[in-house]
């Protein structure tokens, strides 16, 4: 059965600032998945591994994933242990849920999960772009 993570994503105002990021990233890195690094590594790897995703907060709410594609243990870091996820590069939209901040990473059950939407970062579901975001950061889409 595959398990989740949730994490902030600090300092992002919204998704499309999210995706922004993460290519600038990837190209500075010339690598075809999006490395996220924290402090401390899950013991339940194998769980997260079997189909597990990232789920982003933004803003105080949960509004996408990422899959997950691998998990490697850092152990050269200058601060100390800590871990490297790998997403894929796809940031999968989900219902928007209102959730608390907190640091680092947690574990987050499927049934806990909030559940894929349809719809495009690019405004492609019937909406110009910037509407499209700002009915998502009031949470009405």
């Amino acid at each position: 059965m595959s398990l989740h993570l949730i994490r902030v994503a600090a300092g992002i105002q919204s998704i499309e600032e999210l995706a922004d990021l993460q290519a600038r990233r990837m190209r500075a890195a010339g690598s075809d998945d999006v490395a996220v690094l924290t402090g401390i590594a899950p013991r339940r790897i194998e769980e997260i591994l079997d189909g597990g995703s990232l789920y982003w907060i933004i803003k105080g709410a949960v509004q996408a994933r990422q899959k997950v594609v691998g998990i490697d243990r850092l152990d050269d870091r200058p601060h100390g242990k800590g871990c490297r996820f790998r997403l894929a590069p796809e940031i999968i939209l989900t219902e928007i849920r209102h959730r608390r901040s907190h640091q680092g990473w947690r574990y987050l059950k499927p049934e806990d999960a909030p559940p894929d939407r349809d719809g495009r970062l690019d405004g492609a579901d019937g909406l110009p772009a910037k509407l499209a975001a700002e009915l998502r950061e009031l949470a009405l889409v």
